[in-house]
């Protein structure tokens, strides 16, 4: 038979509801399953909840609590039993006087129970009560149940799912009954250790953790904690300064390594109060050594600190750009930012963000439009600007082999006082690049004059792959122009671009200054 139909049979014979694990029994002692399997009380109370899933009018085992079952007939006499009127008996003492009271009691006594059918009389095991059925053992089945129709049988399925892990203390392990009583009250809700003790006072509460006990014989305070590492502000790094007082060590002022002068000295004199008004330059020197971003003595790198923010103003004036740095009195510098108001560098962060966000799209409609081209017109736009980036004898190589959207030209690229023979591939077909076309054009060097160089021109994408070997240590250098990098080139140089200015007025604060002094 099957887990099911045994599990019908036993309920028969023992004509009322049993627990799953005794219906297994009955039904292994009976040797009415024909395959019993590791686990089968597992199995049979995955059976049995599998079948109630299904919601069947016709099946014939019904559940009573959890993991409890019984027939489905004997489940309704039981919920509608039967009353039989039976006669009421004459009195013992006709003509004697009966006491009310005594006849109602009389009435009430329950009536006797009939006998045991002989079948069940003989039968032991049948007349042992149910044991009392766990949440836990309810909640293994329902879970057995759920995956009973999706997966087989397995070698560990009367392990418990959700058993809960062990205690290491002994005396956290509580009995079963204690157990099954404190889940059912508190379910719903996570305990506390004020609920365990008030549920079970026969059990102590847990012990602290070891890191906070204190020994009642000694009498010890428990070990401090280790203490937490200071965190620092910016301007407290960039300053030179700490908290306790103690000298930064070195190697934090990491940030500023591979930053230009001028832009390490920006961050330092950032860290100070604007309201003091300029700082001396040797502060700023002091403060750029200290993190090991100048080296030497202090007259030196105070020349070198003074020319570094003098050209990087008149970079940006050549710019049309605002300068960054103001000189006071020769030895004094400050911030440009100094002197205008919060919301006028507010609106010109947000500004500088917006022409950003302008000029990538700008690059991207002019890729966009540069793939428009035919073929040729892209190779004619990119010799133009070959010529323009100063290369010279540009001239046609024809390659076996070569795929057809591609054009490959050798020219000599004159940087500084050097000449480099570089070879150039330009994809007009607009495919991506990729690691296979380096190596490729590496090896093919010596189709180009010899070269030594490679260039890889296209108007789609250059993978990770192609970047990573153009840029591998040890060969020949390739440089990739992927789309984007075409229009940034276009527009470096001023090629298929349009130059805007869009000026804005703001204080001049070197004659405004002059005037008061």
């Amino acid at each position: 038979m099957t887990f099911t139909e045994a599990a019908a049979e036993v309920l028969r014979l023992a004509g009322k509801p049993l627990h799953y694990k005794e219906i297994t029994e009955i039904a292994i002692e009976q040797n009415l399953l024909s395959h019993v399997g590791k686990s089968p009380e597992v199995t049979m109370g995955a059976r049995l909840a599998a079948l109630l899933k299904k919601d069947d009018k016709a099946t014939t085992i019904v559940r009573v609590k959890p993991g409890i079952f019984a027939l489905r007939d004997l489940d309704d006499k039981k919920s509608k039993p039967k009353i039989e009127k039976t006669p009421e008996p004459e009195p013992e003492h006709a003509g004697t006087e009966v006491n009310a009271l005594e006849v109602e009691a009389a009435s009430r006594e329950p009536a006797p129970q009939p006998p045991l059918a002989p079948e069940r009389a003989t039968t032991p095991f049948l007349e042992e009560e149910p044991p009392v059925v766990s949440g836990e053992d309810a909640l293994r089945a329902d879970l057995a149940a759920r995956g009973a129709e999706l997966f087989d049988d397995e070698d560990d399925d009367d392990q418990p799912i959700l058993a809960p892990p062990a205690s290491p203390n002994p005396q956290d392990a509580l009995p079963s009954e204690g157990r099954r009583r404190r889940r059912r009250r508190r379910r719903g809700r996570g305990p506390s250790n004020g609920e365990a003790a008030e549920l079970r006072p026969d059990v102590p509460p847990p012990p602290s953790p070891p890191d906070t006990e204190i020994p009642a014989e000694t009498g010890r305070e428990p070990p401090a904690p280790p203490a937490r590492p200071t965190v620092r502000d910016r301007q407290q790094i960039m300053a030179g300064g700490s908290p306790t007082g103690i000298d930064v060590p070195a190697g934090e002022g990491e940030e500023l390594g591979g930053r230009d002068l001028a832009d390490a000295a920006a961050m330092v004199l950032g860290s100070f109060d604007r309201n003091g008004g300029p700082v001396q330059l040797r502060a700023v020197v002091e403060g750029l050594m200290r993190r090991g971003r100048l080296s030497g003595d202090q007259a030196s790198a105070s020349v070198q600190l003074a020319a570094s923010l003098r050209a990087d103003n008149l970079r940006r004036a050549s710019l049309a750009q605002r300068s960054r740095f103001r000189f006071a009195n020769g030895s004094r510098v400050s911030l440009t930012d100094w002197g205008l108001g919060g919301d006028l560098l507010r609106l010109e962060q947000e500004a500088l963000a917006a022409l950003d966000r302008y000029r990538d799209a700008a690059r991207r409609v002019l890729l966009r439009r540069i793939m428009e081209l035919p073929g040729h017109a892209f190779v004619e736009l990119t010799l133009v600007a070959l010529e323009r980036l100063g290369m010279t004898q540009i001239r046609s190589v024809r390659r076996a082999g070569s795929p057809g959207g591609e054009a490959h030209f050798s020219a000599l690229h004159k940087t500084g006082g050097d000449e480099i023979r570089t070879a150039i591939v330009i994809r007009k077909d607009g495919r991506d690049i990729g690691r296979e076309r380096v190596t490729d054009l590496r090896g093919a060097f010596h189709y180009y004059g010899p070269a030594t160089a490679g260039w890889l021109i296209s108007t789609g994408q250059a993978l990770s792959g192609a970047r990573e070997e153009a840029t591998a240590p040890g060969a020949a250098p390739v440089a990739v122009y992927d789309g984007l990098g075409v229009a940034r080139l276009f527009e470096e140089i001023d090629l298929a671009v349009v130059r805007t200015r869009h000026p804005i007025a703001i204080p001049d604060l070197e004659l405004l200054e002059t005037l008061r002094g």
